[in-house]
């Protein structure tokens, strides 16, 4: 009998996106806000058991995708890109399931953590089109992906 494998990296980010009013689908969640769409995905490392959570936003005002893939999106980035650098190797170490833990509720907490202080506060200043601007003139998307057509849409 086959059962569904925990894994405790998307229960912690699941729990705590559910809390905030993402819908989940698949690896995926989604949060529609008036301008934005927001969209996080954890992707799982092809060479072993480590993890990335992908972050990205879709513009509603450049076009119209109601449950846009996160490599679709106008904005990308990863978590790791914007949390500081001396939180960085805990990051990696705790999205990696190959790196043993005392507690797996320390995983958990500890990625919640880190989400909440870096994660949702950014991804909540970018759900308007003002919010978005202030990230993008802030420098607080410096490391992000953005496609040219989110910057013509503030130059106009």
């Amino acid at each position: 009998m086959t059962g569904k494998i925990n894994n405790p990296i998307a229960d912690a980010l699941g729990e705590i996106l559910s809390k905030t009013g993402f819908k989940k689908k698949s690896d995926t969640w989604l949060y529609e806000a008036k301008d934005t769409i927001t969209v996080i995905n954890l992707q799982k490392s092809q060479y072993g058991q480590q993890y990335y959570v992908n972050a990205a936003i879709w513009v509603k005002a450049l076009g119209q995708n109601k449950a846009p893939k996160e490599n679709q999106c106008h904005i990308r980035f990863r978590l790791s890109s914007i949390v500081p650098e001396e939180q960085q190797s805990i990051l990696s170490a705790i999205l990696d399931l190959e790196k043993p833990i005392s507690d797996e509720s320390e995983r958990s907490s500890v990625l919640s953590a880190i989400f909440e202080k870096y994660g949702l506060p950014l991804l909540n200043k970018c759900m308007s089109l003002d919010g978005l601007k202030k990230a993008l003139d802030g420098g607080d998307l410096e490391k992000a992906l953005v496609q040219t057509s989110v910057r013509e849409l503030y130059s106009q």
